[in-house]
C-alpha cells in the first residue's frame, strides 16, 4: 500500500470514529453539543485536528445526522423490509425502534420539524380518513409503538 493511500485510509478511519463519536455525543446532548471543543474533548483530539476533518459546526452536524440516519436505517428500517405483510413490517419497525442501541435519541426531537404530511397511501389512509383525524400514518404507527 501506497503512503498516499495509507494516510487516506487513516483519515477516512479517524473521520469515521469522529462521526461515531459525534453521533453517540448528539444523542445524549443534542446537536447542539457538537461544538469543536466538546467533540474534541469526548474523544481525545486537539480540536485542531478536528478541525481538519470538519471545517465549521454545519458540517459536523450534517454529518453526524447522515451517520444517525445511516445507522437508524440499518438497524430499524431495513430489517423490517423482510417481513412478508405490512402488519409485520409494523410490527417490526415497532420492535426494531425500541431496541435499537444506536441512534435516534434525541435525534428524533431535534431532527423532526412540523410541516406537511407525506401523502397517507392505502388502508391506513382510508382508516384516518374515516376517523377525521389530521395525523399522518406515520403518526399511528409511531405511537403504536410507545403503547
Amino acid at each position: 500500500m501506497s503512503a498516499t493511500r495509507r494516510r487516506r485510509a487513516d483519515g477516512e478511519q479517524t473521520r469515521a470514529t469522529i462521526l461515531d463519536a459525534a453521533t453517540k455525543l448528539a444523542t445524549v446532548e443534542g446537536l447542539d453539543g457538537l461544538s469543536i471543543g466538546r467533540l474534541a474533548d469526548h474523544i481525545d483530539m486537539s480540536k485542531s485536528g478536528l478541525y481538519a476533518h470538519f471545517g465549521s459546526k454545519e458540517e459536523r452536524q450534517l454529518a453526524a445526522i447522515d451517520t444517525a440516519t445511516q445507522i437508524f436505517t440499518d438497524n430499524v428500517i431495513r430489517p423490517a423490509r423482510e417481513a412478508d405483510t405490512a402488519l409485520g413490517r409494523l410490527e417490526a419497525l415497532c420492535e426494531n425502534f425500541e431496541s435499537s442501541d444506536g441512534p435516534p435519541g434525541q435525534f428524533a426531537v431535534e431532527c423532526s420539524r412540523p410541516g406537511p404530511a407525506p401523502p397517507a397511501e392505502g388502508a391506513a389512509a382510508s382508516a384516518l380518513a374515516a376517523s377525521g383525524s389530521s395525523a399522518s400514518p406515520h403518526s399511528a404507527a409511531i405511537a403504536s409503538c410507545s403503547i
